[in-house]
């Protein structure tokens, strides 16, 4: 099989986000109300990837390679927030980054205790001027939206004061290109409906 490429599309999965930030998706399952797995955003961010045009890694539910969904279930790696970080790392889809280095599209993780425990995505970001008038550089003012505490392009700074602090968060740079799939266990695996359709 031949490596092929396609190109994320930052805007499709922020228009994605933004649409569905205080809603849900039908064609897809709604973890709101799962407590126990940490509730929705991780499959709010990975809905948005897909439309992003990330494709799915088809494998077994616990399989660190597996990213995928149907209407009614889901790989551990779409909708818990420690695998689908590890998925992050398998799949380099993302890497890790800076701050400032943060655009449409990225990822940000909340840690609690070391385990990865909460996830969104950067919707917005804008450039102000410091208020410092020799500070010559920008001010980034970067807003993302989640799910589980519905937010529609939260500023960042929020989530320092309500959530965490910086120490305990990550920001993950979401590759312009996208490498294939990874192979994994699942084979001769239909699609589910809800992939097919334009989300």
């Amino acid at each position: 099989m031949g490596t092929s490429y396609d190109f994320f599309n930052r805007y499709k999965a922020v228009q994605y986000a933004t649409k569905w930030a205080l809603s849900r998706n039908a064609a897809f399952p709604n973890y709101s109300l799962n407590h126990s797995g940490g509730g929705d955003c991780t499959n709010f961010v990975s809905q948005a990837m897909l439309a992003g045009g990330w494709s799915i890694s088809w494998g077994n539910h616990y399989d660190p390679r597996s990213w995928w969904s149907s209407d009614k279930d889901s790989s551990k790696g779409w909708s818990v927030a420690e695998n689908f970080r590890w998925y992050l790392e398998k799949s380099s889809r993302a890497r890790p980054c800076y701050e400032f280095e943060l655009f449409w599209g990225d990822i940000v993780l909340i840690l609690e205790d070391g385990r990865t425990k909460h996830a969104m995505i950067v919707t917005d970001v804008k450039e102000s001027q410091s208020s410092d008038r020799r500070d010559t550089n920008p001010v980034k003012d970067i807003y993302v939206c989640g799910h589980s505490n519905d937010r529609l392009n939260m500023p960042l700074k929020f989530v320092w004061k309500y959530h965490a602090n910086r120490e305990n968060v990550e920001f993950w740079k979401v590759s312009d290109i996208i490498p294939n799939a990874l192979e994994a266990s699942m084979s001769a695996q239909s699609i589910p409906d809800n992939l097919h359709r334009n989300i």
